[in-house]
């Protein structure tokens, strides 16, 4: 089994790295990832070997997957290692990164250590809560982190909303559907 699935990941990676109809080749080759010689060989299945070898050597195992530690370089024995789902979603570009109190962590990161929802960090994030605040207040009220011409705004807004009696009356049906019991 460990043999089948060790070679499907460097077909998978083969795929991602040079194949521009795979769909994920944008966010690796298209970008200029890249697999070192070592595990690429042309026209035979030595790179597939010492992939292997590799991989078996370096603490391989069917519940770990491969990660770049730099994930703006390429596939090598240097920038890879074997690691667990979590600690891989955690290394990855699009993730946001948070310091508070000297501590860099990603959204979810902070997420464990602290208690509070995913969802939650992130909107108050979105809304310029200041990170002091939002990890040391519980309940926070997102409009008083609003300046006050992005408040006048929201509350121009909800008054558009509610002045259109088709919008308001369409709202009330879509809100006594939802909670008819």
């Amino acid at each position: 089994m460990a043999r089948d699935r060790i070679q499907n990941i460097l077909l998978h990676m083969k795929d991602r790295c040079y194949n521009p109809n795979f769909k994920e080749y944008k966010h690796y080759g298209g970008r200029g990832i890249t697999i070192c010689d070592e595990w690429q060989t042309p026209h035979s299945w030595k790179g597939g070997r010492e992939f292997r070898k590799w991989a078996l050597e370096n603490g391989y195992a069917d519940n770990l997957t491969l990660d770049r530690i730099d994930v703006n370089k390429g596939y090598s024995p240097e920038n890879c290692r074997w690691v667990s789902m979590e600690v891989q979603q955690n290394n990855k570009r699009n993730n946001r990164l948070i310091t508070y109190k000297g501590k860099t962590q990603t959204i979810a990161q902070w997420s464990r250590e602290v208690g509070i929802p995913f969802k939650t960090i992130q909107q108050r994030l979105n809304r310029k809560v200041p990170v002091e605040k939002i990890f040391s207040e519980k309940n926070l009220s997102a409009e008083r982190y609003l300046d006050p011409e992005e408040r006048r705004k929201a509350s121009e807004r909800v008054r558009a909303f509610m002045s259109d009696p088709l919008k308001k009356e369409n709202w009330k049906k879509s809100l006594s559907k939802r909670y008819k019991h």
